[in-house]
């Protein structure tokens, strides 16, 4: 991981059961890296699946600039399909005047970037 944008960051994976150690959480399990600099995540995935990732450093601030997506993990021998689609969804709580809520409101809410509003963004992979 090479961090390219102006404030610290990780990479925080979700589903895949790896060592502690490159779990990606500043202050937990490893130093948050500063702009410029570099960390290397090294770790096997045990299993085939579609697994997701973060930035997990002001992740509220960062997610919602779009530092997040599918990690795709392929099967050894996948089946045949005419085609996989990756959808990731994202939403956001807006106002009724239809901006973005500057409050989140609670505290669970803003620990999940505000994400339960009623606009949604697809954005789709193909291979």
């Amino acid at each position: 991981f090479e961090n390219g944008i102006d404030g610290a960051s990780a990479v925080h994976w979700h589903g895949i059961h790896i060592d502690n150690a490159m779990d990606g959480v500043p202050g937990l399990t490893q130093a948050a890296v500063k702009p410029g600099g570099a960390f290397d995540y090294v770790f096997d995935v045990p299993h085939p699946g579609t697994y997701w990732y973060h930035s997990h450093e002001r992740s509220w601030e960062q997610v919602a600039k779009g530092l997040y997506g599918p990690l795709i993990v392929e099967e050894r021998d996948p089946p045949r399909v005419d085609h996989d689609i990756t959808v990731v969804l994202d939403d956001w709580r807006l106002t009724r005047s239809g901006g973005l809520e500057p409050n989140f409101g609670n505290r669970h809410d803003f620990s999940h970037e505000g994400r339960l509003g009623n606009f949604a963004r697809a954005l789709l992979s193909r291979e």
